[in-house]
């Protein structure tokens, strides 16, 4: 046997040093940031570029983050953002702001406007016939 095979057989002790991971080091992420721009809506692959990443790379940083999907994630957020801007619209229409009160009638309440020819049906039903020769009915 030669003294290779001889000390490649022996049993190694486990290293008691640290073990560094090589890469580059994390880029931090202003969780805040990332809040405010998924409840305006913003995409991941908006997002990303805020903090010099591919996406890929912001989406496991979420799922490390906050240990749910980005999707999971930035639907929670999105629809934080779609409550605010609902509720202000709201806030503004009772305020009297007639085309915030007309935009919400048509969305919320399936309002719509009238055509021409409906103005025009509507108002022949109410016509006053005065001085006929002769009376009908």
């Amino acid at each position: 046997m030669s003294k290779l095979n001889s000390v490649s057989n022996k049993k190694r002790k486990p290293s008691t040093k640290p073990v560094t991971l090589m890469g580059r080091p994390e880029k931090p992420i202003d969780w805040e940031l990332v809040d405010k721009l998924l409840e305006a809506g913003c995409l991941g692959t908006e997002i990303a570029p805020h903090f010099d990443m591919h996406p890929k790379t912001f989406y496991e940083r979420v799922v490390q983050k906050h240990n749910v999907t980005f999707t999971e994630y930035s639907l929670e957020k999105c629809s934080k953002g779609d409550s605010a801007l609902r509720s202000k619209q709201f806030e503004e229409a009772l305020k009297g702001d007639k085309m915030m009160l007309i935009w919400l009638g048509k969305q919320r309440l399936a309002q719509k406007d009238k055509s021409p020819e409906e103005i025009a049906a509507q108002s022949i039903t109410h016509i006053v016939v005065t001085n006929a020769p002769y009376q009908i009915g």
